[in-house]
């Protein structure tokens, strides 16, 4: 009886990437030879990747997060103009829609590998391996190592194609890497603003896309939750990805967002669903970086919109069993915790200039009254945390 293939995960994977409408248009590109066999070879380590290194406790960032982020690509259609929609990927040439499609391939295989080889030379987390949680390590240096890590699986066999050679001294992927690292970066930041329009644009694409990958269907998160080894953080990102119910699209221009709610809780975790709401509305900030490759502007839609949401979430009836969410305080503040500053609107971390312009994107304020900071910091505290410490104040000031 013949053995199962492996394997075969990997190539239907790469045959969807490569037959959908962005992965057709890239390959129409034809400025260097051998760029079909680079994709492919780049596609079956990550896959290897995946298989040997990825960290359990991560939501995916292998083949199924790449083909989710090439569809939502392919998918995505501008508002209309003159009464017409058109598909974003029509919108751009062959050689931005091969670049595009490189940068997405790339921009998360860093949290694939833990490496601090592959980290630039003096990086000052290059010391920090090994002295810090791993994962968090992962997660904090995963585009400083885009760029070493594709070098060293496809040019270090013996057998790599020099056409791999070719293309990754090519300004075509310079660009490619350019858009790939600016997914860390926001629009405002003088990083994303020194890119050349062109890649400004679609930087935004990829990273709008990236921030849409927030649903349930990004990982299995009761398995997650009740079989795997997790830090708390990743713990609260697989939580969170439950709340939104369904893959999130842009069509004509517009994302519209369902929210659900886990059992047992009630308007207290409306902070949640008002910073979820900031954490979508953040695509807005990008319309000035789509309009230099004509995609329009995005408008945001939610269901509920205001409030917390009625319909329940199916798969985590016991959230509550779960060791440091055992009430619904606590999950406010583990949940919390995952977000950006940004789409907390967290006046306490951001700069004025900044909170500005997110209140001119109609990001709007989040209740913080329960999300306790240290002496100003930037750490936060949980409820049981803060009633400890004041416990010992008055125990220290009636002594």
């Amino acid at each position: 009886m013949a053995l199962p293939d492996p394997d075969i995960a990997l190539r239907e994977a790469a045959d969807y990437i490569l037959t959908s409408r962005l992965g057709q248009k890239a390959q129409l590109y034809h400025e260097h030879a051998g760029l079909s066999l680079f994709w492919r070879d780049l596609l079956g380590q990550i896959h290897r990747l995946v298989a040997s290194c990825h960290m359990p406790e991560f939501t995916d960032h292998g083949l199924p997060h790449l083909c989710s982020l090439i569809e939502r690509v392919s998918a995505w259609t501008c508002a209309p103009d003159n009464g017409i929609e058109h598909y974003l990927v029509d919108l751009i040439s062959q050689e931005d829609a091969a670049t595009l499609f490189t940068a997405l391939l790339i921009h998360d295989i860093g949290m694939l590998s833990q490496s601090p080889s592959d980290l630039p030379e003096n990086h000052p987390l290059a010391s920090a391996y090994g002295n810090m949680e791993i994962s968090s390590w992962v997660r904090k240096t995963h585009v400083p190592r885009i760029e070493g890590l594709v070098k060293r699986l496809l040019l270090g066999g013996p057998n790599c194609a020099e056409s791999h050679r070719q293309i990754l001294e090519s300004d075509f992927y310079t660009n490619s890497l350019r858009v790939a690292s600016a997914h860390s970066d926001w629009p405002w930041s003088p990083q994303f603003k020194a890119l050349q329009d062109r890649l400004r644009g679609l930087a935004a694409v990829l990273s709008i896309s990236d921030i849409l990958d927030e649903d349930a269907n990004r990982c299995d998160t009761a398995t997650l939750l009740f079989h795997r080894h997790g830090t708390q953080e990743n713990r609260s990102h697989w939580i969170r990805h439950t709340l939104t119910a369904d893959r999130v699209y842009v069509s004509g221009g517009t994302l519209t967002v369902t929210f659900l709610r886990l059992p047992r809780t009630d308007l207290g975790t409306e902070p949640i669903y008002q910073a979820l709401k900031n954490h979508y509305k953040l695509v807005r900030t990008y319309n000035g970086a789509l309009r230099s490759i004509q995609a329009g502007l995005l408008d945001v839609r939610f269901d509920p919109h205001t409030g917390c949401p009625k319909k329940e979430v199916s798969v985590l009836p016991s959230w509550d069993r779960i060791q440091g969410f055992e009430t619904q305080d606590l999950l406010l503040h583990n949940l919390l915790k995952t977000f950006f500053p940004e789409a907390l609107l967290d006046e306490r971390r951001l700069d004025a200039s900044t909170v500005s312009l997110l209140k001119h994107h109609k990001l709007e304020s989040v209740n913080l009254d329960k999300f306790y900071y240290i002496n100003g910091l930037h750490e936060v505290r949980s409820p049981i945390e803060e009633e400890i410490r004041c416990s010992n104040v008055q125990q220290d000031t009636f002594k």
